[in-house]
Parts: C-alpha cells; sequence; structure tokens
C-alpha cells in the first residue's frame, strides 16, 4: 500500500460503509480505525450493514474530506472483504487475527479502538475487518484527477 494512501486512511476516522442484498445496496457511516493495512470497527449484529455483510462479504466504501472547491477533492474509494472478528465483551489477550502473512493480537486492535473513540467502550458491539482488495485515491491539490491506485497482491 502506498505511503500517501496509508497516510490518508490514518488521518480520517469516518467512513461510508457500502453493502449488497438481494441487489438492494445499502449505506452506512462508520468510524474506523487503520491498523496493519485493514481497517477496524465496531457496530451491533443487528444492524442492517452487519446482516448484509453476513451474507455477502463483499464491501465497498468511501472516505473522504468535506471541502466545498473542486479543486481540492481528496478522497479514498475501497473495494474488498468484510469479516466478523468478534464480541467486544470475548476479546482477550489470547484471541489472534491471522491476516495474510502476519498475526494480529485482537486486543491490540480493540485498545487502539477504544482509545480513539472512548465511548464505543460502554456500548456493547461487535469488532469488524475490512480487507481492501483495490484502492483508488483521488487527490485533485495535485492536479485535477489525479489517482493512485493499490490492488492487493
Amino acid at each position: 500500500m502506498t505511503k500517501e494512501i496509508q497516510a490518508f486512511l490514518e488521518r480520517h476516522y469516518v467512513l461510508v460503509l457500502s453493502t449488497c442484498n438481494s441487489n438492494q445496496p445499502y449505506s452506512a457511516p462508520l468510524f474506523y480505525i487503520f491498523f496493519e493495512n485493514f481497517l477496524f470497527f465496531l457496530s451491533d449484529i443487528h444492524t442492517r450493514h452487519s446482516q448484509e455483510i453476513i451474507s455477502n462479504n463483499n464491501i465497498s466504501a468511501s472516505i473522504f474530506e468535506y471541502i466545498s472547491d473542486i479543486s481540492q477533492i481528496k478522497g479514498i474509494q475501497i473495494t474488498g472483504n468484510c469479516f466478523l472478528i468478534s464480541e467486544t465483551s470475548k476479546i482477550d489477550r489470547e484471541l489472534i487475527l491471522n491476516l495474510g502473512n502476519r498475526e494480529i493480537k485482537v486486543q491490540d486492535v480493540y485498545q487502539k479502538y477504544i482509545n480513539k473513540f472512548e465511548i464505543a467502550k460502554k456500548i456493547p458491539s461487535y469488532l469488524w475487518c475490512i480487507e481492501p482488495i483495490l484502492i483508488k485515491y483521488t487527490d485533485n491539490s495535485i492536479h485535477f484527477g489525479y489517482k493512485t491506485i493499490w490492488r492487493k497482491k
């Protein structure tokens, strides 16, 4: 993943997640963290987007800056897979997530999320992971229509 994409994902914290079920698309804004080239969010298992991920884990997401000058548009579009990791009340020090060629302690991910969004600790929820397959980064401040494409190898 390019450094400019990583930096953009680190700087931001809200994504719009899009799911689909029975040819009916749905979008939901969510708080996220970026960790080890994956995006993580918390959500209740009973939300529409969670239920749709369970039946179809192909997702898309958008992250962008809120600006009114078209020459300053910056944003990311992601296609990828999303999967449920654990109910937050069941996360312990022993739970390991195998992502590609590395192991990540789920407790570390959850702690980073709680450090950023402290209120989330008080709400029963589930930890989810987005594995990007393709990311398109747009930055019109470099020049109009500037794009960088990253694909998972």
